[in-house]
């Protein structure tokens, strides 16, 4: 994997942290054709009802998600909430090798807010980020068919699920979207 993509993911999280001056009702410019971007970065996200905002996460989200992205087969797994928190794991394989994990959380962090944060870990598990830091997506609202965290939308139809990602690079700030299904857990 190059490093203008790894450098482009860590930035796209850095702007679901920084959540770069957009009005939360003001989406990202369209990325191309005209249809609107699905990623909103918000100045101050709100702050949501924590329980409820997990257990309603828990719902849209627990299970084994499978598809394309990134030019490879990606994976993506959540555990259902249990102990105030859900767990789970991205992995990226191109040509039948590990390109790199995610290992991710969905909780209530010491500010009040909810957050999905994760660390990027290469095949032989070092992180991306610096030691003790983290990619923090704060979570903006949850329906029961959809998550907006500042930078990233989640949103599942069924079996299927849709994940925009806000991704900066020397061209601006453009949407890539990530195609999942339903894998189950046994394989």
């Amino acid at each position: 994997m190059g490093q203008h993509f790894r450098t482009s993911l860590i930035v796209a999280a850095a702007l679901g942290a920084a959540c770069a001056g957009r009005a939360l009702d003001a989406p990202l410019e369209p990325v191309s054709g005209g249809a609107p971007a699905h990623t909103y970065l918000a100045t101050e996200p709100p702050r949501v009802e924590a329980d409820a905002a997990l257990e309603r996460l828990s719902a849209l989200l627990a299970g084994r998600w499978r598809g394309q992205g990134f030019g490879g087969e990606i994976e993506e797994t959540w555990n259902p909430l249990l102990g105030g928190r859900m767990l789970g794991t991205f992995r990226l394989v191109e040509d039948g090798a590990l390109v790199f994990s995610e290992h991710m959380q969905i909780a209530e962090e010491d500010d009040g807010r909810v957050a999905l944060s994760l660390v990027h870990l290469d095949p032989s598990l070092k992180t991306w980020e610096a030691r003790g830091d983290r990619t923090r997506f704060v979570l903006i609202d949850a329906s029961d068919t959809t998550a907006w965290f500042g930078g990233l939308t989640l949103h599942r139809t069924g079996d299927s699920l849709r994940v925009h990602l806000a991704m900066k690079n020397e061209d601006g700030t453009r949407e890539e979207v990530l195609e999942m299904r339903d894998a189950g857990f046994v394989q």
